[in-house]
C-alpha cells in the first residue's frame, strides 16, 4: 500500500503476507554463498582440465609472425656422475653399480664422438643459430609448466637417467614446433650458457609417451637442434681400505711441493659439495656454487676429497698437490629417492658453463655416465675455448662400457693403478683411455675427521689435472688439450704393451720441467 504526506515523501506499507520479505532474503545468504563457492570450484576445475589436458592447437601463424630481434642458444640434458664405486656410505648414497645401460635410449646415434685411436683430431662442428626467444615467451604463456610429475610409462627408468625429461640443445623454430605441437612436450625451463654460446631446453613429455620414442621422431625431423634425454652421472672413486703407504702417489709421479706452489692457478672441479671449513682445506682459496635445484643434496666426503688432493694445507694430514692455488668448486650432485647419488648433464653442463665465465683453464670431472649428445656438444664449445677437461676413465670394471665424459673427444681420460703400476681391477678399459696415474689406495679425508685409504679413477683424474693446471703456467705451453697431451705424452711412462694400449693408455704420467 503506498501512501504520501504532506511533505511529498511517498511511503509503502508492505501488506500482512509481504511481513517474511526480508527474514526470506537473510536466509538466502548461506544459499548464495554455497553457489559462489561451487562456481569458484568450477574455475579450479577447468584450470585443472586445461592444464593435464592434451596440447591444444596453435594459430598456424604462430610461429610465422616471431620476430627476430631476440637470439638465443639453447641446451638442457641430464647426466650421471662418474661412480666411486662407493657401496654407499662414503659418498652420500652412491651404491656404485655399474653404469653399463646408459646407451639404450641412444643406441642409433652416430658415433663421431667416440675418440679414435689417434688422439690428434681436430672436428668441427656448426650449430645455427635461431630466433625463439618470442616463441618461448608466447609458448610459456600458452602452456604453463606443470609443478608435478606425472606418471608416465617412462616413470621408472631412473637408473641411468631422469624421468619424463628431454633436453633440447640449441633448439630452433623447426625443432619448437615439432616439440610442442607434433608430440605435446611440456617446457620446464629454458637455460641460457653466454659463456659457451650456447643454450639449453627442458622438456617434460606427456603422459602414455616414452623418452626413447620420443626421441627416435624428433631425431628424424628437420630440426637442427640437438634432442637428448638428461642422463645421469656417478661418482668415480671407492670406499676401500689399503694397506698402502701415504705418500706413495706424489713418488710415482714425481711430485714435491710448497706452501706457493700454484699461485696464480685456477683449478675447476664438478663434483659433490665441499667441506670449505675442513682444517685441512684453504677455505679463503675455495670458491662454491651449487647446481642442485630441488632436490637435497649429496654428501660432502667425495668432493672434499678431490679437493684436498688438489689444494690442501702442506702442513695438514692431507696435502694437496698445489696448496696455493684458488679452487672453483661446482656441486651438481643429488640424492634421489633410492637413496643414490646422481647428476644431471642439465647441471654439468650449467657448472662448466660457470667455470668457464671465472676464467678456468682446467676443470676436473672424477664422474662417468652414458654419452649424451647435449653434453657432448657444451664439452665441445669449451675445448674449442681452450679449456681443459680432465675426466676419469670409469670403475665398470673391464668389460664395462665407454664411460662418458672421459671418452668424449678432446677429454684427457685418465685411469688408476696402485704403487706397483698394477691397473685398478675396476677401472674401465677403452682405446678412449689417455694416461694412468695413482688411484689405488689413495690416503683422503673420512667422516668423523678421520682419514682412510680409497679407491678410483676419480682420485686419478685429480692427480693429472693438478699436473695439468701446473705445466699450463709455462709460457713455452700453448693453451688447449692438443698441446698439454702430446707433452704428457713424451714424458709418460709406459706401461703394458709398448706404445699406447686400452689398459693404461700412454703409460703413467710423471712431473718434468
Amino acid at each position: 500500500m503506498e501512501t504520501t504526506n504532506k511533505a511529498g515523501n511517498i511511503y509503502i506499507h508492505r501488506k500482512p503476507d509481504e511481513e517474511g520479505y526480508r527474514d526470506n532474503i537473510h536466509a538466502l545468504y548461506p544459499v548464495l554463498i554455497l553457489v559462489l563457492k561451487k562456481r569458484v570450484f568450477l574455475c579450479l576445475l577447468f584450470l585443472f582440465v586445461l592444464t593435464f589436458s592434451p596440447l591444444p592447437q596453435l594459430h598456424p601463424g604462430f610461429f610465422t609472425t616471431m620476430s627476430h630481434e631476440h637470439m638465443f642458444y639453447i641446451a638442457t640434458p641430464y647426466a650421471f656422475a662418474d661412480d666411486d664405486g662407493d657401496d654407499g656410505g662414503d659418498d652420500g648414497g652412491d651404491d656404485g653399480g655399474d653404469d653399463d645401460g646408459g646407451d639404450e635410449d641412444n643406441r642409433d646415434d652416430d658415433t663421431d664422438d667416440d675418440r679414435e685411436y689417434d688422439d690428434d683430431y681436430d672436428e668441427e662442428e656448426t650449430t645455427e643459430n635461431v630466433s625463439i626467444g618470442k616463441i618461448w615467451t608466447n609458448f610459456q604463456k600458452m602452456i604453463a609448466p606443470s609443478p608435478a610429475v606425472v606418471q608416465s610409462k617412462d616413470s621408472g627408468r631412473d637408473d641411468f637417467r631422469e624421468p619424463d625429461i628431454i633436453l633440447a640443445l640449441n633448439l630452433d623454430q623447426a625443432g619448437l614446433k615439432e616439440a610442442l605441437l607434433n608430440h605435446g612436450l611440456r617446457p620446464e625451463r629454458l637455460i641460457t650458457l653466454p659463456e659457451l654460446n650456447t643454450t639449453m631446453t627442458r622438456f617434460r613429455i606427456r603422459p602414455g609417451q616414452s623418452v626413447e620414442e620420443t626421441l627416435k621422431k624428433l631425431e628424424k625431423s628437420s630440426s637442427k637442434a640437438i634432442f637428448s634425454a638428461n642422463h645421469y652421472f656417478k661418482l668415480a672413486g671407492e670406499k676401500q681400505e689399503c694397506h698402502d703407504i701415504k705418500c706413495y702417489p706424489w713418488d710415482k709421479i714425481n711430485w714435491t711441493t710448497s706452501i706457493n706452489l700454484g699461485e696464480g692457478i685456477r683449478i675447476g672441479m664438478i663434483d659433490t659439495p665441499v667441506n670449505t671449513r675442513a682444517s685441512f682445506l684453504p677455505g679463503k682459496q675455495i670458491t662454491t656454487r651449487s647446481f642442485v635445484k630441488k632436490n637435497r643434496p649429496a654428501d660432502r666426503e667425495h668432493g672434499t676429497a678431490v679437493a684436498s688432493l688438489l689444494v690442501g694445507k702442506p702442513d695438514s694430514e692431507f696435502p694437496g698437490l698445489l696448496p696455493a692455488a684458488e679452487l672453483y668448486a661446482a656441486s651438481v650432485f643429488h640424492i634421489n629417492r633410492n637413496g643414490e647419488v646422481m647428476a644431471t648433464a642439465e647441471a654439468i653442463g650449467e657448472a662448466l658453463a660457470w667455470l668457464k665465465g671465472n676464467d678456468i683453464s682446467v676443470v676436473n670431472m672424477s664422474l662417468s655416465g652414458p654419452r649424451n649428445k647435449t653434453l657432448n656438444h657444451i664439452i665441445k664449445q669449451a675445448l674449442d675455448k681452450n679449456t681443459v677437461i680432465v675426466a676419469a676413465a670409469g670403475n665398470d670394471g673391464p668389460d664395462g662400457q665407454r664411460a662418458y665424459p672421459a671418452a668424449t673427444r678432446g677429454v684427457l681420460a685418465v685411469t688408476a693403478v696402485d704403487r706397483f703400476l698394477r691397473p685398478y681391477q675396476k677401472a674401465n678399459r677403452g682405446i678412449y683411455i689417455n694416461f694412468a696415474a695413482p688411484g689405488v689406495g689413495i690416503w683422503t679425508p673420512g667422516p668423523y675427521r678421520k682419514g682412510k685409504f680409497r679407491s678410483g679413477t676419480s682420485f686419478a683424474a685429480a692427480y693429472f689435472t693438478a699436473m695439468a693446471a701446473r705445466k699450463l703456467q709455462y709460457p713455452e705451453v700453448r693453451q688447449g688439450h692438443q698441446h698439454l697431451r702430446q707433452i704428457f705424452r713424451k714424458q709418460a711412462l709406459d706401461l703394458g704393451t709398448p706404445g699406447k694400449d686400452s689398459t693404461y693408455g700412454w703409460g703413467l704420467v710423471r712431473w718434468q720441467k
